[in-house]
């Protein structure tokens, strides 16, 4: 095994991630995990408004549990979507430009 520096990894995510060859499919999964962090925070906000408003203990059993499920499934599905899969391609495309350099 070599001696690579430290952070190494993290540094090349970062660096495929800026030069991206799927920066449109990456802004779109962002944008969808924003609209879904958002949904849950509404729904988070609405269930103890509507607790407050009517003192009704389902609105928090039901609405806050399902605020935390989408939060959880919209960081899933961004870290699968932008993260693994344009990181798997990107890290593909700049391995084999690599070997076509040589």
């Amino acid at each position: 095994m070599g001696h690579y520096p430290i952070h190494s990894k993290a540094n090349y995510l970062k660096r495929i991630r800026k030069d991206s060859c799927y920066p449109a499919f990456r802004a779109i999964v962002n944008m969808l995990a924003v609209l879904l962090y958002l949904i849950a925070f509404l729904l988070a906000a609405s269930s103890m408004y509507a607790y407050a408003d009517r003192n009704a203990p389902i609105f928090l059993m039901i609405g806050v549990p399902s605020a935390l499920v989408i939060a959880f499934l919209a960081r899933v599905f961004q870290e699968a979507s932008s993260f693994m899969i344009a990181d798997i391609a990107d890290s593909t495309i700049d391995l084999h430009s690599k070997y076509e350099q040589q």
